[in-house]
């Protein structure tokens, strides 16, 4: 239920990852068990492109030139009893380095941050385009601290020469931001829909 092109996971050691000219298509996250037993997280599903999950020791993972396309984070139930985050990736509960360069995150689906989940750490996106992303309750449709899904604090972006376009959200369609410090630039955000904030949201938790 969670990483469903690529999935990043190691509990005890410092790591790096690359993944570059790639495309991740089509692949679908849902609500699952493994003889009764849920996994890896407990509730919900997340990353339907690519998932990072619990790591304490620091990482780093650079993506370069690459396409998430049509994937999917599925709740439990058309009731979304159980949630799901990050229909296009998902990065949760560790503490590392996100490189984002020259990728194209479209049409993907979530109920919370359908296109890009972010938890704690430090993100870099570069020369990139959101577009066509849905999430369905307090989420993004674009980029996303997932609120009530993930973390709501301890993750800081810059964003720089990127177009945020047409995604859409119950509450904010283009970025929902829950933490200070963050740096947009030269960036073009445009034609998002939600039903509270159409392009950014700030709402920082004390």
């Amino acid at each position: 239920n969670i990483g469903g092109g690529i999935f990043f996971q190691s509990f005890e050691t410092v790591w790096t990852g690359v993944v570059r000219n790639c495309i991740i298509s089509d692949n679908t996250v849902a609500w699952g068990t493994n003889n009764g037993v849920f996994l890896y997280r407990t509730t919900g599903s997340s990353g339907g492109g690519l998932g990072v999950y619990l790591n304490s020791c620091g990482w780093g993972i650079t993506i370069t030139n690459c396409i998430f396309r049509r994937n999917r984070a599925l709740p439990r139930g058309e009731a979304f009893a159980e949630s799901s985050d990050g229909g296009g990736l998902s990065i949760r509960n560790g503490y590392g380095n996100v490189i984002l360069d020259h990728c194209l995150i479209e049409s993907n689906y979530a109920v919370t941050a359908g296109g890009f989940n972010m938890g704690y750490g430090m993100y870099q996106f570069l020369d990139c385009v959101f577009r066509y992303n849905e999430a369905y309750t307090n989420g993004s449709g674009a980029v996303s601290y997932a609120p009530g899904g993930g973390a709501l604090e301890g993750g800081r972006f810059t964003m720089r020469n990127c177009l945020v376009y047409n995604n859409y959200a119950y509450r904010c369609g283009g970025i929902y931001i829950t933490t200070s410090s963050n740096s947009i630039y030269n960036s073009t955000i445009v034609s998002n829909r939600g039903s509270e904030a159409g392009g950014v949201w700030m709402r920082f938790v004390h």
